[in-house]
């Protein structure tokens, strides 16, 4: 499909990140990755692996507030979507790639706070090709959640179904990490 890049502009001006909706997962991730570094501060670099393992558990866990948190901003704009795409003001795959690229610098920022708040407290390798692994796995998280969120609005038929399905899911990939 072809995407105009005045439509592009257009659809990421209209977008509405609210600044609550960033103020929430700004906070939640510092508190969150401070609070779970504290707890397991120091037991990185010990031989106890449970401890690690329970660590990164937690660290992803967190990453998973924004993807129903994702959902609420195009749930409550949804009419003007529904009414803009029926335009022609802007077409559909326009509209979700501008939702990401307006929404994937905060993702990028929110991958590195989380890392800085959490890697150091918990003590893990200070190998530079580690290190640079769980940034990009960070950055990897942050990033899909919240897409994921956003498509489970797409595709949802109101915020109710959207947030008991990404809570149905959200319980599933707890249980399998995955």
């Amino acid at each position: 499909m072809y995407i105009s890049q005045t439509n592009l502009k257009l659809t990421s001006l209209r977008l509405n990140l609210s600044s609550t909706y960033m103020a929430l997962r700004f906070w939640w991730t510092i508190v969150a990755c401070i609070l779970v570094g504290l707890v397991n501060l120091g037991k990185g670099n010990t031989e106890e692996v449970t401890s690690t393992v329970a660590a990164i558990f937690f660290f992803v866990n967190i990453a998973t507030v924004p993807l129903l948190s994702a959902m609420v901003p195009l749930i409550t704009e949804r009419a003007v979507f529904y009414r803009e795409t029926l335009s022609g003001t802007y077409s559909r795959f326009a509209y979700g790639t501008a939702v990401q690229l307006a929404e994937l610098p905060f993702n990028l920022f929110f991958g590195i706070v989380a890392w800085l708040c959490f890697y150091f407290l918990v003590g893990l390798s200070m190998d530079e090709g580690r290190m640079i692994y769980f940034i990009l796995m960070s950055l990897a998280t942050y990033w899909v959640l919240p897409a994921f969120g956003q498509l489970l609005a797409f595709i949802s038929p109101n915020i109710g179904a959207a947030v008991g399905f990404g809570s149905l899911l959200l319980t599933l990939f707890t249980l399998t990490m995955g």
